[in-house]
Order: structure tokens, then C-alpha cells, then sequence
């Protein structure tokens, strides 16, 4: 049994020796790279025979031939296995597998080309964000997004100043589709810019049911179609701007142009057909094409002209139009880019001569240091305007000059002219065009011919500055990336947070920049102030906060202060606190977001456990008002009972006031010493700035004057016009017009925020502007549901304010401290729900310092009972006004007058009888009568022509509205002292 299992054994062996001989040579003959040596083969670096006698020793020998060749491999710095064959033609010639050399060598695998293609138009589309431009356009662009459409290859450019524009243009590329063409985007392919994958982008592709894909990670190759479609847009832009020498400042222009020709030019990818040929299904007509930035004459049109002005008008062509049949121009006089059909062209000559030390390319001419809006694109326009290229119908403008009634376009002549006629609004459908001359330019009405040279050396320098809108403004400019810097660095050094990982369960509140330009006295800037506040909205009471109340100075107790300290002569001074909240130490654990521009705002999970508090916290407030009052009680001041943000010092060295605006301070005083000792005592305990005489507080423009001072806020009135975009717009002379019918209808606002700002703003402008307090008030009754024709009110006070930019209150020293109130209503003037109007002004030393307009919140039966409403609204202020200048050490002489236009509402005050006529009205209305029969205010009739208070109740023709407001101390500049 033993032999037989051995002899088995033996014949298995030798059965598999030859199985394996033959599979070695099925292998050996399928194999390329093959080479016979005798009677036996390589494989794999080892020599294989089939002789069964020789196979163990052969196979030692090629085993020791490897390791050889692996050893040279390895000292030679791992050449190729055809450098190594060649320094040893005895090795394998067959490679070995080493680790090392993928480590080192290893080289991206080819890009295979896509092999999915549309069916149908719009299916798949294709974008890519260019940029930032090295030099930004005249038109204030950086960066340009391409949507291109896989089926037709057409181009869709879009301009944009920021990239966080590119949802918005999405959204109007989507909308374009799905109106203009009846299409459905399916697919969107984009690599991973933050622009695309953003929340709001991803939720809204996945609202419209659009698959995102984008490439992976570093791999711009798979965008290659709108990879390669930026270089074609380049390619040609560049090449349109250089035959002709145009500046790199048009590059939004060659940008837009080169794509309104590729959409025209045949595509090898389209079987030699334009990409518009295969969208429309039709030839595309070319004729009308022109040399980009060749020199071109526009016709000026008769009403533009005098009778010996120039005919024609010389400017440059900048490329085509997508929403009229004409030609883009640009004026370099007036620097206005503007739309005309009737345009000659010199194709042969370039506007921009280029001279003989300037390289081509490079020629920038310094006529344009001021960017305008122009149209958002054009060869591949916004969405607004890309009705009339897409349209069935596709005529080109010809080189006539027939006159054109519908011609908004008008380019001034280059020879000026004395008298200018008069010019004529632009159609509707021009609004997005700057493509007009101001028919009413803001200079005519914001002058300051009136006011003292000082003060106009002040006004001039404020106006020139803007403050960012949001970080990425701000995070262009050099002076305000530093201004965050340092903030960022007074935060770390004041240990105001530490950066931690967010603990679990535990909520975070966000965090924004708010940027301040700080000025002097005299106009110039003190500091550009980049301040982090904390999105404290966020808060949860309870969680993140408890207390949160703070006094804050009212504006009356600011204007009452005013006049006290012109009335008795004394100087007023400014001064700011330097990061004010973070003397205030929180109780609460509140976790912060990474501010934008943190050096580690890209590490996941980590935020700002605050120590300190912060701007923008519930909290803060309450934390530096307990600490500043502190200090200031400390100091022998007292707190005002009529105002806790008031602090009134009464020694022997004489009064020293200061009010508290959260960290703005004003102080004044009858001793320039004693003020000197409390600003340093003050710079002692904070980090505090001096800004010198009150000049600007709070939006605030005060100019000084022997004639007193004069308080308005003409720069808030025109950042708030350019804002609204209402700056062109045309004035009005009343901010109501007489007709004006007040109704719930019409339609509703889809973004209601807009209102709502434009309103809130309107309302912290009434500070200074009593002539708008009425029509404010009538617009703020809407803010939870307006509508068109509310806005329709607002843009008609925002036209007021065009007309007077320069009104605001004068506060003169008139030697007295007399207290005196007007009170009026208007009876059931609300036709919606019928409630009475409540207004009152009141007066200290001759100066207006009070005023309010507001619904009543009862309906009144009769015109003496909303009279009698008023009366007591206007009989609390008084008490307060009364007690506020106690506070100052002014004694107010009693009885304190007021007068009113209803002789049955004095004699409700003055009888305590009740009869049919006040027995419905409510205890606390009859406050009033307590006052008068005390004798501490007494009524006065007044004439409803002489009731200053009329004003405030109802809209009156403009010859009483302007008399009134005279009466009021309201006007535009004084006269300079």
C-alpha cells in the first residue's frame, strides 16, 4: 500500500509538471513581449524549460538574475526598464512591479473624452466663473459667469462685480430658458467654486429638480467645455482689443462682444453650423457686424441742438446691443456709454491711436477714471434684456440717420454751450441704461453756496467718503482690510474670546463687520472703524441672556441739549470709546461663529466662546452702560430722572453735562476746565478719542455759526437717494401729494423688505426733518403688508427730499428758556379705519426740540374729543420736558403755554364736568385737566392758520406747508456768519 501510494503520488507530480509546461507555453505564445531561448521561454523575469531535469536549476539562476536587476535599479535612482536592458543586456527583459516608482513617477491617467451629448436643447448646460480681473472695468466689473449650452453650444455671458452674484444670474438664466424657449435645464455641470455649491444654490437646484454635477476636486479637465469657452471668449476679446488699441478698462465690452460673435460663427462641433443657426433653426444674418473700437460718428438729434451745433457726434464703437436695433457707443466727453441706430462708421481708423513709446496693448487713457452702470451683458445679455435677441424676428440697425421719435439716446456735444435745452425723461424701457443727461441733476438742489467756508470744507470732505456695504466690499480695499485687522486684533489682545471647539448641544449666534468711516471736526478722517457685532437676533431668552434693558439717549434729549447749551452759551465737544462693549464681562456662555476674515474661519467646528461683551449682543448694552455709569457716578455726577443716559455734575466750579449714545458721548459745560479734567480722567479709564468740537454726531450735521447752529443730515439724505437709485429722479415740491387717497388696495409688494428699509430709514431721518414726520408716519401704518401704491407714497417723499437735500433746523440763541407746546389733531382723517391723527411740537428757548405725528388708537365721536387726545399726548410731554431741564439747573417759568386751534377741547380741560361729550373717554385722557387746573400749563387759543401743529396732523398746500416750516425753524442753509 505504501509503494502504491508513492507511485501515485509520483504520477500526480509528473501530470502536473506537464500541465504546467503546457500552460507556460499557451502563455509564452500569447504574449507580445516574447523571446525564445532554446528550447525554453521568459516569464515574468524567470526562464522556463520544459525539461523537467533542468527546471530547478534554471529557475535558481533567473531568480538570482532579479535580484540582481532590482539592486541596479534601486542604486541607478529606479530608472525605465529600457535604460536598465540597455546598461545590462544579460538582465530579464521583462519589468519588475516596484512601489517606489509609482511614489515617485506616477502620473495622472488620461482624460477620456465625454461621450454623453444633449438630445435637446438646454438639457445639459455647462458654466464657469472667470477671475478676478487684474484690472477691474469701467463699468465696475471683476468677474464674468459663462452658462453654455451643451446641444447648441450658444453662450450666456453675465457680468458680475462679486461672485456672490452668480445665483442671481443663474436664477435669471433659468427663468430666461424656461419663458424664452420652453426649456427645462436637467443638468447643470460646474467644478467646485463656493459659488455653486453654496446652500442657497444647492437648495434651489434641488427646488427645480436640477442634477448638480461638478469635478472632482483640483480636476478643471472634466469642465473642459466651459474651460475651453473661456479661452475662446479671451482669445477673441483679445484680439478685438488689440487690432484696434483699445484700453484694458473696456474689457467687460470685448468680453461681451466676442460673445455675441462666437454665438454667430460656424463650430466644427455643429457640422460647420453657428450655434444661433442650430437654436432658431435659421441662418443668422452677419451684415451688420462692425470693427470693434473703430472710430464711429453718432447723429445728434435736433432737439439736442442748437441750430450751429455739430450735426454728428465722434465716439467709439464698443459693441451691439441686445435690447434695441442699434449700435454701443461710447462718448469719451461726457463719458457715457449709449445706444444709437444711427451711427456711421469709419472701420479704418481706431479711436485709440496708439503712440510710439506705448507697447500694443497697454494704451490706457485717463479719460475715464469714473466707472457708470452700464447693461449687465451683451452678445449673452441679463435676463431682462434678452427678449429682443432671442425674438423671431432678428433685424440689424442700418448706417442711416433717420430720426428716430422713440431715440433715447443722446450724446452731448463736444463744444459746450451757455444755454442747454431743456431735457426729456428716457422711456421705460431704457431705465437700466445710463444712456440720458440728467434732466435733473442732483448739484442743482444739494448746494452749499449758504454755509460758512469751514463748514463747506467739512461737508465737501465727508461727502467724497463711502462706507462698504458688506465684507467682500470691504475686503477689496487695502484700508478697510486693515481696519479688520486691527479689530480683530483688539479683540485677541482684550481677550474678548477664545477659540474652542463648539460643544455638543450647544447653539452659536453668527457674526458680521460693520464698517464707520470716523471723522474730526474739521473733516477729515479720524479712522475707518471696522467693527464685529454678533448676530444677537439669534438669541434665546433664558439660554444665551437674561437682562438685557439699557438706556440709550433719546434724539428729543439730544435736540433739548442742543438748545440749552446755545442758549447759555456753551461749547459743545464729541468723544467716541474706542471697542466700548468689551468692557462689559458676560455672565452667559455664548459661542460665537469665526468672523469673516479670520485666520481660521475655515476650520470645521470651532467658534468664539465670548468672554467679553460684544456689539450686536442682547446683552452688551446693559454690561457697558452698568460700566460706564459706574465711573461717571463715581465722578459726583448725578443721573437724570427723565432721561438715565443724561449725567449732570453741580459744583462749585460750575455745570458739566454728559449724554451717553451707547459709546458716543457729547459733553458740555459752563467750564472749559472742568471739561478738560473729565476728558482725561475718562481717557484715564478707556481707551477713548477726542473728536473735538461737535461737528457730526450720529448722522448728524451740525454746523456752528453766530447765528447759532444749524442741524441736518444732507449725506444721509444722499447715500439714502443712491441707495433707492433716486438720485436722477425728478423733485417734489410737498412730500404728499394734495390728491393723494390712502387705500389698502392694490398689489402686494413681493419683497416687502425693501419697503421696509426705505421706511425705517425715512424714519430716523425725521431727527431733523419735521416736514417729512407726517407723510413717515403715514407710510409706517403699512409695514407688514404694503403694496405698490404705498411705495408709489414713499417714492413721492423720497422725490421731496431730492428737491430739498439741504433743509434741516436751526437752533439760535434767543436769550430765554421759555417752554411752549402746540397740539392739534386731525378728526377721523384715516379713511380706512377712521382714527384721528395726533401732532405737537414743542419749543425751549424759541428753538423746536420735539414734534410727533401719530394715530390715535381709539375712534374719536367728535373733533373736540381728538383735540382733547392731543392735548394730553402734548401735556406729558411738556411734565417730561419740565423735568428734563430741572435736571439741567434751568428753572422752566410756569405756567408752561399751550396752545391750541379747539375751543371746546380748552373748555374739557378746564371744567371737570362730564357730560354726553367726555363721559366714554378714558380716565387717563383727562391728565390734562389736572395740569391746567393746577396751573401748571395753560391753554391758549390759536387761529388753525397760526397752528404750528397743523403740520403734523394733515397735507396742506404747499404755500402753508412752507410758511408753516419757516415757523418752525425748518429751512435749507442759513446764511454764513
Amino acid at each position: 500500500m505504501k509503494m502504491e501510494a508513492q507511485l501515485l503520488c509520483l504520477e500526480s507530480l509528473l501530470v502536473f509538471w506537464r500541465n504546467q509546461t503546457w500552460l507556460l507555453q499557451r502563455i509564452y505564445q500569447d504574449r507580445v513581449s516574447k523571446e525564445k531561448i532554446g528550447e525554453g521561454f521568459f516569464l515574468n523575469g524567470l526562464y522556463y524549460i520544459s525539461t523537467s531535469s533542468s527546471f530547478s536549476k534554471c529557475f535558481l539562476t533567473e531568480s538570482k538574475s532579479a535580484i540582481q536587476q532590482q539592486l541596479w535599479h534601486k542604486r541607478l535612482a529606479h530608472p525605465s526598464f529600457n535604460v536598465l536592458s540597455m546598461l545590462f543586456p544579460s538582465f530579464c527583459k521583462v519589468s519588475h512591479k516596484c512601489e517606489t516608482c509609482h511614489m515617485s513617477k506616477f502620473t495622472r491617467l488620461p482624460f477620456q473624452i465625454s461621450q454623453s451629448r444633449a438630445t435637446q436643447p438646454f438639457e445639459i448646460i455647462h458654466s464657469d466663473v472667470w477671475g478676478p480681473a487684474s484690472l477691474e472695468s469701467f463699468d465696475g466689473y471683476r468677474f464674468y459667469v459663462t452658462f453654455i449650452d451643451d446641444f447648441t453650444r450658444t453662450t450666456f455671458v453675465y457680468l458680475l462685480k462679486f461672485k456672490s452674484e452668480v445665483f442671481k444670474c443663474f436664477q435669471d438664466f433659468h427663468n430666461l430658458v424656461t419663458n424664452h424657449f420652453s426649456s427645462k435645464i436637467c443638468i447643470l455641470r460646474s467644478d467646485n467654486g463656493t459659488e455653486y455649491t453654496s446652500k442657497i444654490m444647492t437648495d434651489y437646484l434641488s427646488a427645480q429638480g436640477i442634477i448638480h454635477q461638478t469635478s472632482c476636486v483640483g480636476t478643471p479637465q472634466q469642465n473642459g467645455i466651459a474651460e475651453r469657452k473661456n479661452r475662446d471668449l479671451l482669445e477673441k476679446a483679445r484680439a478685438l482689443m488689440l487690432q484696434t488699441n483699445v484700453p484694458k478698462k473696456f474689457w467687460s465690452q470685448g468680453i461681451q462682444t466676442a460673445a455675441y460673435i462666437i454665438n454667430r460663427l460656424p463650430s466644427s462641433v455643429l457640422n460647420f453650423k453657428s450655434p444661433f443657426e442650430v437654436l432658431k433653426g435659421r441662418k443668422v444674418d452677419i451684415t451688420h457686424l462692425r470693427v470693434f473700437g473703430c472710430t464711429c460718428f453718432v447723429h445728434v438729434q435736433s432737439n439736442h441742438r442748437d441750430k450751429f451745433d455739430p450735426r454728428a457726434v465722434k465716439c467709439v464703437f464698443l459693441g451691439y446691443s441686445s435690447t434695441q436695433k442699434g449700435y454701443k457707443c461710447y462718448n469719451s466727453q461726457t463719458r457715457k456709454l449709449f445706444v444709437s441706430r444711427d451711427v456711421h462708421f469709419d472701420e479704418s481708423n481706431s479711436f485709440f491711436q496708439l503712440s510710439d513709446n506705448e507697447p500694443q496693448g497697454e494704451h490706457i487713457c485717463d479719460l475715464f477714471p469714473t466707472p457708470i452702470p452700464v447693461e449687465a451683458a451683451i452678445g449673452t445679455p441679463s435676463s431682462p434684456q434678452l427678449v429682443q435677441q432671442f425674438s423671431n424676428t432678428e433685424e440689424v440697425p442700418t448706417e442711416s440717420n433717420t430720426q428716430d421719435d422713440q431715440q433715447a439716446v443722446v450724446p452731448n456735444t463736444s463744444q459746450p454751450r451757455r444755454n442747454p435745452p431743456r431735457m426729456r425723461h428716457p422711456p421705460p424701457r431704457l431705465q437700466d441704461y445710463e444712456t440720458y443727461t440728467t434732466r435733473y441733476p442732483l448739484a442743482q438742489v444739494a448746494h452749499s453756496i449758504n454755509t460758512s467756508s469751514s463748514h463747506s470744507a467739512f461737508l465737501i470732505k465727508i461727502s467724497k467718503e463711502t462706507e462698504p456695504r458688506n465684507f467682500e466690499e470691504a475686503n477689496q480695499s487695502p484700508v478697510w482690510k486693515k481696519a479688520m485687522h486691527d479689530e480683530l486684533k483688539a479683540l485677541d489682545d482684550n481677550r474678548t474670546w477664545s477659540i474652542v471647539k463648539l460643544p455638543k448641544g450647544q447653539k452659536i449666534v453668527g457674526a458680521k463687520w460693520i464698517y464707520k468711516i470716523k471723522f474730526n471736526s474739521d473733516g477729515s478722517i479720524e479712522r475707518h472703524k471696522a467693527r464685529l457685532v454678533a448676530r444677537g437676533f439669534t438669541q434665546t431668552f433664558g439660554v444665551d441672556y437674561k437682562e438685557t434693558f439699557a438706556p440709550v439717549a433719546k434724539m428729543n434729549s439730544v435736540r433739548v441739549l442742543l438748545s440749552v447749551a446755545i442758549n447759555c452759551g456753551w461749547s459743545l465737544y464729541q468723544m467716541d470709546v474706542k471697542n466700548a462693549f468689551l468692557h462689559g464681562d458676560l455672565e452667559e456662555d455664548v459661542y460665537m461663529r469665526l468672523p469673516p476674515g479670520h485666520p481660521r474661519e475655515g476650520e470645521a467646528g470651532m467658534v468664539c466662546k465670548l468672554h467679553k461683551a460684544l456689539y450686536g449682543l442682547k446683552q452688551s448694552p446693559r454690561a457697558w452702560y452698568s460700566k460706564l455709569s459706574s465711573v461717571l457716578l463715581a465722578s459726583s455726577f448725578k443721573r437724570s430722572h427723565a432721561d438715565s443716559s443724561l449725567f449732570v455734575r453741580h459744583g462749585k466750579a460750575g455745570t458739566l453735562v454728559v449724554l451717553v449714545y451707547v459709546d458716543d458721548l457729547i459733553i458740555t459745560g459752563d467750564n472749559v476746565d472742568e471739561i478738560k479734567s473729565l476728558k482725561l480722567a475718562l481717557h484715564n479709564t478707556f481707551a477713548i478719542k477726542d473728536l473735538g468740537p461737535l461737528k457730526y454726531f450720529l448722522g448728524i450735521e451740525m454746523d456752528h455759526s453766530s447765528n447759532g447752529m444749524f442741524l441736518n443730515q444732507r449725506k444721509y439724505v444722499v447715500d439714502l437717494l443712491d441707495e433707492a437709485g433716486m438720485k436722477e429722479s425728478k423733485p417734489a415740491r410737498t412730500p404728499l401729494s394734495s390728491r393723494l387717497k390712502i387705500d389698502v388696495e392694490g398689489e402686494p409688494l413681493s419683497d416687502i423688505c425693501v419697503y421696509q428699509r426705505l421706511v425705517g430709514k425715512l424714519i430716523y431721518l425725521t431727527i431733523t426733518r419735521p416736514d417729512i414726520t407726517y407723510a413717515v408716519s403715514l407710510v409706517s401704518q403699512f409695514m407688514h403688508s404694503p403694496t405698490t401704491h404705498h411705495l408709489q407714497i414713499v417714492k413721492r417723499i423720497l422725490r421731496y427730499l431730492k428737491g430739498t437735500v439741504d433743509r434741516g433746523i436751526i437752533m439760535k440763541n434767543n436769550g430765554h428758556f421759555n417752554l411752549v407746546g402746540y397740539s392739534d389733531s386731525d378728526w377721523a382723517g384715516n379713511s380706512i379705519d377712521r382714527k384721528s391723527t395726533t401732532g405737537y411740537c414743542t419749543f425751549i428757548g424759541g428753538n423746536l426740540v420735539t414734534w410727533k405725528s401719530k394715530k390715535q388708537t381709539v375712534v374719536a365721536r367728535s373733533s373736540a374729543e381728538a383735540e382733547y387726545r392731543a392735548m394730553a399726548s402734548i401735556a406729558c410731554e411738556l411734565i417730561w420736558l419740565k423735568t428734563l431741564l430741572g435736571d439741567l439747573g434751568i428753572i422752566c417759568p410756569t405756567p408752561i403755554t399751550l396752545h391750541c386751534d379747539n375751543q371746546a377741547a380748552m373748555h374739557i380741560a378746564a371744567n371737570p364736568v362730564f357730560h354726553e361729550r367726555t363721559k366714554h373717554i378714558e380716565v387717563d385722557c383727562h391728565f390734562v385737566r389736572d395740569q391746567v387746573q393746577s396751573k401748571l400749563i395753560e391753554t391758549v387759543y390759536t387761529r388753525s392758520c397760526d397752528q404750528l401743529a397743523d403740520i403734523f396732523t394733515k397735507i396742506l398746500a404747499s404755500a402753508q406747508f412752507e410758511r408753516l416750516l419757516s415757523k418752525l425753524g425748518s429751512r435749507d442753509f442759513p446764511d454764513p456768519a
